[in-house]
């Protein structure tokens, strides 16, 4: 494949704005979750407890901006995308368009599966953009191993109940942590606003 066959990502404007969105996803993503978690830890002896909105709107942004990144890369991919590219992609969307009726209701009905999906949409999202082909390798690998990672942080504590929670505490916080490098490794991909680099765009 030739470098002028390789797309690169719509508008430059637009992947420029689409990367930095991402960036700041990145930095926002940390912080909503530490928020939430607190929020959650403080009212854990409660029957029940509402949200408010407050405390989940950076989390529905945080998850905006990289869906925004997230289609945006896969328009300046180099190779036709498969099925676990569109499983992942509409896994990772469909979570964002539930949190974001989460933090509107101000409840936390919908949270649990979203983060599930949003996590299981982000491993396939990392394993299929191992191969650099169709977006950049580290930014895809670091997004899929932060989600894993939080993927079983999140089962064991449903198993284990919440008395696992502080145990999970440091296994959580380095998962998001790369989570959020990830994302801001594709951000600034788009940011740049140039295709892959010649290593990756071999023919098939």
């Amino acid at each position: 494949m030739a470098a002028s066959d390789v797309p690169e990502h719509g508008s430059s404007r637009v992947a420029r704005l689409a990367g930095v969105g991402a960036i700041l996803g990145a930095i926002l993503w940390p912080i909503a979750l530490a928020d939430l978690g607190a929020t959650a830890i403080a009212a854990v002896d409660d029957d029940g407890f509402a949200v408010g909105v407050g405390t989940l709107v950076p989390l529905a942004g945080a998850l905006l901006l990289f869906s925004l990144a997230l289609a945006t890369l896969e328009r300046g991919a180099t190779r036709d995308l498969g099925l676990a590219d569109l499983v992942g992609d509409l896994t990772i969307g469909t979570a964002t368009v539930l949190v974001v009726i989460t933090a509107v209701l101000g409840s936390y009905g919908l949270l649990g599966p979203a983060f599930v999906l949003l996590f299981v949409g982000s491993v396939i999202f990392g394993v299929a953009g191992s191969d650099g082909k169709r977006r950049p390798r580290w930014g895809s690998v670091l997004v899929g191993i932060g989600a894993g990672g939080l993927l079983a942080c999140l089962l064991v504590a449903a198993t284990a109940g919440a008395g696992s929670l502080e145990d999970l505490a440091g296994t959580a916080v380095l998962c998001i942590l790369l989570y959020s490098v990830g994302w801001a490794i594709l951000g600034l991909h788009l940011a740049r606003a140039r295709p892959l680099d010649a290593s990756t765009r071999a023919s098939p």
